[in-house]
């Protein structure tokens, strides 16, 4: 188990940087791993198919109450336990520190904040001004020239 990915789409978490955490097998009972595919979003074909001994999923998919630590102290699922918590049914929002807005959301914080050092327009002054360069149609690189403008007589 030293190279476990977990198969969520969206979890990057891994035995390597997350040793903390448990990564379970899908179950052999058919009718419960379809369920997990489900659960997980995924369909099995070219690009991801459950292998034994290689496709997991990690325990931050599981809810507390699905795990259990057995005597030889290893985390251990219930039985009939289906991953549940996923970015995409807002799990992990509100998470106290780990808690983050998206990037597009931080961005238009940023722009906001600096919108505000900006001095305001008066509204009077919002009416129509020419551009002090008038537009020059006679050189436009990006069209095609209209047919037989170029040709030599």
């Amino acid at each position: 188990m030293a190279h476990c990915y977990c198969s969520v789409p969206g979890c990057s978490n891994n035995k390597k940087n997350f040793p903390h955490l448990s990564f379970h097998d899908f179950p052999a009972d058919a009718g419960l791993s379809a369920c997990w595919v489900r659960a997980i979003r995924r369909d099995e074909g070219p690009t991801f198919s459950i292998l034994r001994g290689s496709t997991y999923i990690c325990s931050q998919h599981f809810t507390p109450e699905e795990k259990y630590v057995s005597v030889s102290g290893r985390s251990k699922l219930k039985k009939g336990a289906v991953p549940s918590r996923f970015l995409w049914n807002d799990w992990g929002k509100g998470r106290g520190s780990q808690a983050r807005e998206s990037p597009y959301q931080r961005a238009r914080k940023r722009l906001a904040e600096a919108d505000d050092s900006v001095m305001p327009v008066p509204e009077s002054s919002t009416e129509d001004v020419p551009h002090p360069d008038p537009v020059l149609t006679d050189h436009d690189y990006t069209c095609r020239p209209s047919p037989g403008q170029y040709l030599k007589t």
